[in-house]
């Protein structure tokens, strides 16, 4: 347990993967949630009372300049819908806070750049929430593709259909299948596919999506391949459907398996 001061945050948004983050980030004991943030007020005070406590209360914002201006918070986790994520991360970072941004931080380079910059010259952190890349069974699997010798391709699969699949099915136009929003399978889940390749061998010379379009503009699901020098990487990714969620990279001397490109729960 920490013996410091915990860092007070906030966060945006108030979504399961939100509710997560603050319980594991609190039980660490280095961090203190101290305030909420949604549009909707209903929303963020009841977010909020979720995580009081009679001798700690959460404060609830609905706008972004006041929660900025709040000198109390020290860093802000953002996982609101996908297009928010840089202006507000821009925003939050000009009023001198440190940010974690739910993936994907950015819908291009430019924008990473920009956060990344802007960071650098105020001194302060801005990170992009790929658990997957900083715990020990990354660190296993770089060992195990080092034991293949020379690569002859991957399979990084990431495919689940969506619980709110079924409501874009009704004619609905959830966050994560809008267009509006920066939604789709590509960007949803494929993002875990290709951080980790980038991360195992750097950017590949060329990519090829193929995707399976929906109504409302974006991507519900399709194949990926990365191409390196002399081998492939494979990715089925979807919120449509669901496959096998193993991984594999084939090498001169064997293969690792990876059970879940996300949660990396083994490594074999």
């Amino acid at each position: 347990m920490a013996t410091h001061e915990p860092i007070p945050f906030a966060t945006i948004g108030t979504g399961w993967i939100t509710k997560s983050f603050i319980h594991a980030a609190q039980s660490t004991g280095f961090y203190k949630l101290i305030a909420v943030h949604s549009r909707s007020q209903d929303t963020s005070s009841t977010f909020a009372a979720t995580f009081a406590t009679p001798a700690h209360g959460i404060k609830a914002y609905t706008s972004l300049d006041a929660l900025a201006s709040d000198p109390a918070i020290k860093l802000v986790y953002i996982a609101s819908p996908n297009s928010s994520h840089f202006p507000q991360a821009m925003a939050l970072l000009q009023a001198g806070k440190h940010v974690i941004v739910e993936k994907p931080a950015v819908l291009n380079v430019n924008e990473m750049c920009e956060l990344q910059n802007l960071a650098e010259k105020k001194n302060l952190v801005c990170l992009e929430a790929f658990r997957h890349l900083h715990g020990p069974a990354f660190a296993a699997l770089r060992a195990g593709i080092d034991e293949l010798g020379p690569i002859y391709g991957a399979s990084l699969p990431y495919a689940s259909r969506s619980s709110r699949y079924e409501a874009l099915l009704r004619g609905e136009t959830p966050n994560v299948f809008s267009a509006e929003h920066a939604g789709g399978a590509l960007r949803d889940l494929g993002v875990y596919s290709v951080s980790l390749a980038i991360a195992l061998w750097h950017a590949p010379e060329r990519a090829r999506y193929e995707p399976r379009m929906l109504a409302t503009g974006v991507d519900g699901g399709g194949w990926l391949t990365l191409h390196y020098e002399s081998f492939d990487v494979n990715c089925n990714v979807s919120k449509m459907w669901t496959a096998d969620g193993q991984g594999e990279v084939y090498g001169e001397k064997g293969r690792v398996l990876i059970e879940g490109v996300a949660d990396m729960e083994r490594v074999v």
